[in-house]
């Protein structure tokens, strides 16, 4: 089967900007590059202890078929929840794919 057989998954890529709001505080947006079929292989992580809770951190690692614009993600919604990317790579066999891992946002749920 074809890594492009596998794309079963619909995504946002977003972008992140950063401007100065009221007040001079600093305000992230998250602007949406685009819309994508992808591949989404998800495992959950360890449970970490804040203040009174206990946070899960899930990952999860993003297969899209390569796009420059596409490059410049760094937030991605799927199913509701917000991830943050934190690498990317490109695979150049077969057709380009580029890979994003990606660790749930704190405050979004699985």
């Amino acid at each position: 089967m074809s890594a492009l057989a596998t794309m079963r998954r619909r995504i946002t890529l977003m972008r992140e900007d950063k401007s100065q709001g009221a007040g001079g505080r600093l305000v992230s947006t998250h602007p949406i590059i685009a819309d994508v079929w992808a591949t989404v292989e998800e495992s959950a992580g360890g449970a970490e202890e804040r203040a009174d809770k206990q946070i899960y951190g899930g990952t999860a690692r993003f297969t899209v078929l390569y796009s420059q614009s596409y490059t410049l993600a760094r937030v991605i919604e799927w199913r509701g929840a917000r991830y943050r990317v934190s690498g990317t790579e490109v695979q150049r066999e077969g057709a380009p794919m580029l890979v994003f891992n990606a660790r749930l946002m704190e405050g979004s749920t699985l």
